[in-house]
């Protein structure tokens, strides 16, 4: 709708973007860091770098000698100056994040599911984080709307448990409101007990933060009260507490360590009261 608006033409540009990744290196998925992404173009590469896994191209509207891409600008700027963030921002927002998120719902059929169930998904390594980004307002203008468009498909690695059937199903992709996002904070045997017993995804921490913080519709964060509500339920009953405990879902718990820290988990949104 802005490429329509007279105002516009003295731009000279038209809504259209894409992306371009590298995702294979000598035959196999690039590890992380030699993604060889980041370059901005408009359509020839620009001196500035995002911090994307990506490559962004463009037909955005340039910015003096330097040839910025600018994607705000001040309130005391030029009305030029203005008009181009304008643009750059709607394009970011509507074409770029489109392209982008068609990029990654077509990675999982490139790369497949590993054989390895102890493995994260190579795809996982070109989803964008504000943290590596260089321009914040780049950040603010393309992950919600591409975090958004990714909620939507079955893009998120989950092994799908029901809360009542502790026999594990085989691991596949999901919608991001068939589980739950765990927290960064919930790693090592806390993150694998987490895992055993909920739908919750497997990714990378910094994916996971991304969308914490992005808050898509449809996302659910794990919550202690939710652990602690379900090892109440499960363990409450004292006729097959003991049967629980000793089958494998329930082993760790046999750890003193591993009990306080399930513990001080569960309580560490209780602030005096109780649940």
């Amino acid at each position: 709708a802005l490429a329509l608006e007279s105002r516009m033409a003295a731009l000279n540009v038209v809504p259209h973007a894409a992306v371009a990744a590298r995702l294979l290196l000598d035959g196999e998925p690039p590890v992380e860091g030699s993604l060889g992404g980041g370059l901005i173009a408009a359509p020839l590469p620009l001196a500035g770098r995002s911090g994307l896994p990506v490559h962004l191209l463009g037909h955005f509207a340039l910015s003096g000698a330097e040839r910025d891409v600018p994607i705000s600008a001040p309130e005391s700027g030029h009305a030029a100056e203005a008009m181009r963030a304008e643009w750059n921002a709607e394009l970011v927002k509507s074409c770029a994040a489109a392209a982008y998120a068609a990029l990654l719902t077509a990675l999982p059929k490139t790369f497949g599911l590993p054989h390895d169930q102890t493995v994260s998904l190579p795809m996982y390594r070109y989803w964008p984080r504000a943290s590596e980004m260089s321009d914040d307002a780049l950040a603010a203008a393309l992950l919600p709307p591409l975090y958004t468009h990714l909620a939507e498909k079955e893009l998120f690695l989950v092994v799908p448990r029901a809360l009542d059937d502790e026999k594990p199903q085989r691991r596949g992709l999901r919608r991001l409101d068939d589980g739950l996002v765990c927290p960064p904070s919930i790693d090592g045997r806390l993150g694998d007990f987490v895992r055993q017993h909920f739908s919750a995804f497997d990714m990378p921490p910094p994916v996971a933060e991304q969308l914490l913080a992005s808050a898509p519709r449809g996302m659910r964060s794990l919550s202690a009260a939710e652990v602690r509500g379900y090892v109440k339920r499960k363990l409450g009953d004292a006729k097959k507490r003991d049967k629980r405990l000793a089958s494998r879902a329930w082993a760790p718990l046999h750890s003193a360590n591993f009990a306080l820290d399930l513990l001080a988990y569960c309580a560490s949104d209780l602030h005096g009261g109780a649940a």
